[in-house]
């Protein structure tokens, strides 16, 4: 048998979605539509991302490995979406989506929250459940990787570190040429959930892994009118299976005047930030019917998580309620969410939050059959000052999720 026969009787053959949906622009797509980027170097300018973007092209030449080779003969590796242009990872060809949309205000810890949550699935979930959680694009998680590596992997754990401001543009989006006009997209974060080898599921894994997509807005891009036909940045509400809202309590005045004489939490006294969250809630609920045909006297059975954030600054509400794992273990040894621990908790957030924000628990129970209140602390304590770098912030040393 030639070496050409055996490479050939080598390669698999792997199962890809129909349709394949870009996790950038949404747009649904056939397989054999998908564009390759071009690596030879003189194959730069691409007509829809800019004169400094490889060229992406509809190949008719592979290599024996299923690689596209460009025009100039080089052998491709990366995928793109016909439509954006942007990079597609393997993982979206082959695994089912799984989209999470996070919504909140300005300066409400979005970006803690998440740095926090992927922190804890990388590290839990494998150990826990039995399913590894690992970047499905590099490229693509590279902002939050290294707010990661801020908070949890510093090489100095004495000097308190604060997360940048998630803005409106720039490094957390990008522009493509779409029908003549410029179009800004929001960047996603992009991981591989597979069962392993011990899991009960594992020889079920191409049919039960998923491409988690999550994306973090600016709190600006949730305002009224803010997302058009040239910013649709917050578009994923449209696909998510799920919508986490994030919600300051301390953002509100009410909270703050209850909590004079019980703490003196920096968060609290020190608050300058007053928002009406209940309107950017209205406005998310009202985007996601639009974009999902959700009728205004109906409900979605689809999650609607109230993450309750900054929890450090106002336990006292809670009489200090100490947030346990709720993680049970099943007789053979797998972990489960402990849910009716969960239900409770959620419970007494819900009470919390009907006797300030009444409104926003009424808005969010007509909106969807499945309602969670959860309180989150995502840094463990609350932030303080560090005189000698002028940073307020939490030493990394303390940061406990």
């Amino acid at each position: 048998m030639s070496a050409t026969a055996t490479a050939t009787k080598s390669v698999q053959r792997v199962a890809l979605n129909n349709p394949i949906i870009c996790p950038t622009c949404w747009n649904r797509f056939a397989p054999e539509t998908i564009l390759w980027i071009a690596t030879h170097p003189s194959l730069i300018g691409d007509d829809k991302l800019g004169e400094y973007e490889p060229i992406r092209f509809l190949p008719t030449r592979f290599d024996i490995s299923g690689n596209a080779i460009d025009s100039k003969g080089s052998t491709c590796n990366d995928l793109a979406c016909p439509r954006c242009h942007m990079r597609i990872p393997r993982a979206n060809i082959e695994l089912k989506p799984m989209f999470l949309s996070i919504a909140g205000t300005p300066s409400c810890g979005k970006s803690y929250f998440l740095t926090s949550m992927t922190w804890q699935l990388r590290q839990n979930f494998s150990a826990d459940f039995r399913v590894s959680v690992t970047d499905a694009d590099p490229m693509c998680n590279r902002i939050l990787n290294s707010y990661e590596e801020q908070q949890f992997f510093s090489s100095d754990q004495d000097t308190p570190v604060r997360l940048r401001k998630t803005e409106e543009q720039g490094d957390d989006y990008a522009s493509s040429m779409i029908d003549g006009q410029v179009v800004q997209y929001v960047s996603p974060f992009l991981f591989s959930m597979r069962p392993m080898d011990t899991h009960p599921s594992e020889s079920q894994a191409a049919k039960v892994s998923r491409v988690l997509s999550m994306y973090d807005n600016a709190g600006e891009s949730f305002a009224p009118g803010r997302d058009g036909a040239s910013n649709p940045v917050t578009r994923h509400l449209g696909q998510a299976m799920a919508i986490f809202f994030c919600y300051d309590l301390m953002q509100d005045p009410r909270v703050r005047q209850a909590l004079k004489g019980k703490t003196t939490d920096m968060q609290v006294v020190e608050q300058s930030v007053t928002a009406r969250q209940e309107i950017v809630l209205y406005e998310v609920i009202e985007r996601f019917r639009r974009l999902t045909g959700l009728g205004q006297s109906e409900r979605t059975d689809k999650p609607l998580v109230i993450i309750v954030t900054k929890y450090d600054g106002w336990k006292a509400l809670l009489d200090n309620l100490i947030l346990e794992r709720p993680v049970v273990r099943r007789p053979d040894g797998l972990g489960a969410i402990d849910l009716v621990h969960v239900r409770n908790v959620s419970n007494r957030v819900k009470e919390l939050l009907s006797r300030f924000s009444n409104e926003l628990v009424t808005a969010a129970q007509s909106f969807s059959n499945n309602v969670w209140f959860i309180p989150v602390s995502a840094t463990g304590r609350s932030p303080e000052l560090d005189t000698a770098s002028g940073i307020t912030g939490v030493r990394p040393r303390d940061i406990e999720p």
